[in-house]
């Protein structure tokens, strides 16, 4: 195959792919916008499917290769820790999400506080530096008090993304003909 014709089915490769990435990342997105709570159960789900599966693979993995002292322990000890992930992920990841914008709103909160202590003991406040501050110190505890919500319009954020992602790469296909 001459060099032009590699070059011309790599190219051909690249357009298919960029295609193919824009769909899927409009589709992801819409999806992700339309239904946050839905699709971070199914994510939650896959990535505890995939711990299931390399724990079993490495359990059967382990089980074959008997002989192996050595490698057959240490593939039985990862399979059983990869299902103690798989069941931590299924029991606790929506907590785990959860407590994520709790920590996060508590540190806005601190760090609204003691930006204010900080420009009042030098006397260094204006006005936009209050309005600045209570604008941290509400994210903040909105944050705090509604956890869950905030992970899902931050869910809702990324999907927008997604969308934006895969308009521009369906536009550098049609463009790139």
């Amino acid at each position: 195959m001459r060099r032009d014709d590699k070059m011309k089915n790599l190219l051909a490769s690249l357009k298919k792919y960029v295609l193919l990435q824009g769909l899927f990342y409009l589709l992801f997105g819409i999806i992700i916008v339309m239904r946050p709570g839905a699709t971070m159960n199914i994510f939650i789900k896959v990535i505890a499917g995939y711990f299931l599966v390399m724990g079993l693979i490495s359990i059967v993995r382990g089980l074959k290769y008997k002989e192996e002292v050595l490698y057959s322990r240490m593939s039985l000890m990862g399979g059983v820790l990869y299902l103690i992930i798989a069941g931590a992920a299924v029991l606790f990841m929506r907590t785990l999400i959860g407590l994520l914008p709790i920590l996060l709103g508590i540190f806005i909160i601190v760090s609204g506080i003691n930006k204010w202590v900080y420009l009042n003991q030098f006397h260094m406040a204006e006005k936009r530096s209050y309005i600045y501050i209570g604008i941290m110190v509400a994210l903040g505890i909105i944050l705090l008090f509604n956890p869950f919500g905030a992970v899902l319009v931050a869910f809702r954020i990324f999907g927008v993304i997604l969308i934006v992602m895969g308009i521009a790469e369906l536009w550098n296909y049609v463009t790139y003909r």
